[in-house]
């Protein structure tokens, strides 16, 4: 775990128990981050919509984890010593070698964040070039979606525009047809909110607040998902990393 991490209770327990397991190689739980803020607000929203990849196709968050001693020296050691994002590094390798990475519920960890919006969008960005490095078939497929669902929420607002203009009530309903990721979002940012409330240690913001801070958290992933299909580089811990093929290089 890491150091800024708020552990819940019987946090060890439930991360190394599942390894008891023959068949399970790795636990993880999830991080998820505090609504103190709007600016927080955005970025627990955004990085709700990471977790959802997390149940559907589990992600070693190395924030709260556990690992075999024999997978590690077998399959990733000689991987972690070069690798820039113990997370992806780990579940890369997982992956390739088909072992079995349990998602744990109750091992996810709660973090307070407090940073500058310009920090939030190197953070963001970062994040999404490692994912394209690591996982570029998962970079590709997110960019799809989430560029779509931007560019029918554009074309929705133009033509629910042009209804208040001109009162055609097929403008309307086409648009709300164009509108639909935006409500879909607005209910699951809701389910997050509530979902929060029983995770957090602290209260979080209000759930009108969430929800907007969603909407703007959809924008900035796909900010960032195209930002990471142009970087040529990242600075992560006074380090600087070429995006070589499909990795990241020490730079010299």
């Amino acid at each position: 775990c890491d150091s800024d991490e708020i552990l819940p209770k019987n946090w060890l327990a439930s991360v190394v128990g599942p390894l008891g397991d023959k068949d399970t190689s790795a636990a993880s739980g999830y991080r998820v981050y505090a609504t103190t803020s709007f600016l927080s607000s955005v970025v627990s929203a955004w990085n709700m919509i990471g977790f959802i990849q997390s149940l559907r196709s589990p992600y070693f968050i190395g924030g709260s984890y556990a690992l075999k001693k024999d997978i590690f020296r077998k399959a990733i050691l000689h991987k972690w010593m070069t690798s820039v994002s113990e997370d992806a590094v780990v579940t890369q390798q997982l992956t390739k070698g088909r072992y079995q990475i349990k998602f744990v519920p109750s091992a996810i960890v709660f973090s307070d964040y407090s940073n500058a919006f310009s920090h939030i969008t190197e953070f963001t960005t970062r994040q999404l070039v490692v994912i394209r490095c690591y996982f570029p078939k998962m970079w590709k497929i997110a960019l799809a979606v989430f560029v779509f669902g931007r560019l029918s929420t554009i074309v929705g607002i133009c033509m629910l525009y042009l209804y208040f203009g001109t009162g055609n009530v097929l403008l309307a309903l086409e648009s709300f047809l164009f509108l639909w990721p935006v409500v879909f979002n607005a209910l699951k940012a809701s389910i997050d909110h509530r979902n929060l409330r029983k995770i957090a240690e602290k209260e979080p913001g209000g759930k009108t607040a969430y929800i907007v801070a969603d909407f703007i958290a959809q924008w900035l992933m796909t900010y960032n998902l195209l930002a990471a299909g142009l970087k040529k580089s990242i600075k992560w811990r006074g380090r600087k990393y070429i995006v070589r093929g499909d990795g990241l290089v020490l730079a010299d």
